[in-house]
Protein backbone atom coordinates (compact mmCIF):
# COMPACT_ATOMS: atom_id res chain seq x y z
CA UNK A 1 0.00 0.00 0.00
CA UNK A 2 2.91 2.56 0.75
CA UNK A 3 4.33 2.07 -2.65
CA UNK A 4 0.49 3.07 -4.43
CA UNK A 5 1.21 6.48 -2.82
CA UNK A 6 4.32 7.33 -4.46
CA UNK A 7 2.86 7.58 -7.69
CA UNK A 8 1.86 11.45 -7.50
CA UNK A 9 -0.40 11.41 -10.90
CA UNK A 10 -2.12 7.93 -9.18
CA UNK A 11 -4.75 10.40 -6.88
CA UNK A 12 -5.01 12.51 -9.72
CA UNK A 13 -6.14 9.49 -12.10
CA UNK A 14 -8.26 8.28 -9.17
CA UNK A 15 -9.93 11.59 -8.87
CA UNK A 16 -11.01 12.06 -12.18
CA UNK A 17 -12.29 8.17 -12.87
CA UNK A 18 -14.14 8.42 -9.56
CA UNK A 19 -15.53 11.57 -8.56
CA UNK A 20 -14.71 14.05 -11.34
CA UNK A 21 -16.16 11.77 -14.80
CA UNK A 22 -18.79 10.16 -12.85
CA UNK A 23 -20.39 13.40 -11.53
CA UNK A 24 -20.75 14.92 -15.02
CA UNK A 25 -22.31 12.04 -16.06
CA UNK A 26 -24.43 12.13 -13.17
CA UNK A 27 -25.71 15.66 -14.12
CA UNK A 28 -26.54 14.72 -17.49
CA UNK A 29 -28.17 11.39 -16.47
CA UNK A 30 -30.10 13.48 -13.73
CA UNK A 31 -31.33 16.62 -15.72
CA UNK A 32 -31.68 15.78 -19.17
CA UNK A 33 -34.53 13.85 -18.09
CA UNK A 34 -33.08 10.65 -19.99
CA UNK A 35 -35.36 8.43 -17.89
CA UNK A 36 -38.95 9.22 -19.94
CA UNK A 37 -37.39 7.63 -23.03
CA UNK A 38 -38.12 4.01 -21.70
CA UNK A 39 -40.74 2.25 -19.72
CA UNK A 40 -38.09 1.39 -17.80
CA UNK A 41 -35.74 4.26 -18.02
CA UNK A 42 -35.11 5.22 -14.20
CA UNK A 43 -33.33 1.35 -13.55
CA UNK A 44 -31.44 1.34 -16.99
CA UNK A 45 -29.87 4.29 -16.15
CA UNK A 46 -28.80 3.56 -12.83
CA UNK A 47 -27.20 0.34 -14.73
CA UNK A 48 -25.46 2.79 -16.89
CA UNK A 49 -24.66 4.91 -14.23
CA UNK A 50 -22.79 1.97 -12.40
CA UNK A 51 -20.50 1.44 -15.13
CA UNK A 52 -19.59 5.05 -14.85
CA UNK A 53 -18.77 4.75 -11.27
CA UNK A 54 -17.07 1.53 -11.22
CA UNK A 55 -13.18 0.64 -10.82
CA UNK A 56 -10.87 0.41 -13.53
CA UNK A 57 -10.81 -3.32 -15.12
CA UNK A 58 -7.96 -5.68 -14.03
CA UNK A 59 -7.40 -6.24 -17.60
CA UNK A 60 -5.31 -2.63 -17.77
CA UNK A 61 -2.64 -4.50 -15.83
CA UNK A 62 -2.65 -7.34 -17.95
CA UNK A 63 -2.86 -5.09 -20.99
CA UNK A 64 0.19 -3.16 -19.92
CA UNK A 65 2.15 -6.28 -19.09
CA UNK A 66 1.73 -7.58 -22.84
CA UNK A 67 2.91 -4.33 -24.66
CA UNK A 68 5.36 -3.63 -21.92
CA UNK A 69 4.17 -1.08 -20.23
CA UNK A 70 4.67 0.16 -16.53
CA UNK A 71 2.18 -2.63 -14.89
CA UNK A 72 3.07 -1.51 -11.77
CA UNK A 73 1.95 1.59 -12.05
CA UNK A 74 -1.58 0.63 -13.81
CA UNK A 75 -1.70 -2.06 -11.08
CA UNK A 76 -1.71 1.18 -8.40
CA UNK A 77 -4.09 3.09 -10.11
CA UNK A 78 -6.38 -0.02 -10.17
CA UNK A 79 -5.71 -0.85 -6.59
CA UNK A 80 -6.66 2.58 -5.27
CA UNK A 81 -9.38 2.80 -7.52
CA UNK A 82 -11.32 -0.33 -6.04
CA UNK A 83 -9.78 1.09 -2.37
CA UNK A 84 -11.40 4.19 -3.08
CA UNK A 85 -14.97 2.41 -4.87
CA UNK A 86 -15.63 1.18 -1.22
CA UNK A 87 -16.67 5.09 -0.92
CA UNK A 88 -17.42 6.57 -3.25
CA UNK A 89 -19.91 4.18 -5.34
CA UNK A 90 -22.48 3.97 -2.57
CA UNK A 91 -22.66 8.05 -1.76
CA UNK A 92 -22.96 8.21 -5.87
CA UNK A 93 -26.25 5.62 -5.59
CA UNK A 94 -27.59 7.36 -2.84
CA UNK A 95 -27.05 10.58 -4.54
CA UNK A 96 -28.97 8.88 -7.81
CA UNK A 97 -31.70 7.72 -5.88
CA UNK A 98 -32.71 11.11 -4.82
Amino acid sequence: LKKIFTYRRTMLMVFLRLIAFPLVVFLILKFYGLQSLAADGDKILLISFFATISPTASTITQMSQVYGLDAEYASAIGMLGTLCCIVTMPLYVMLYQL
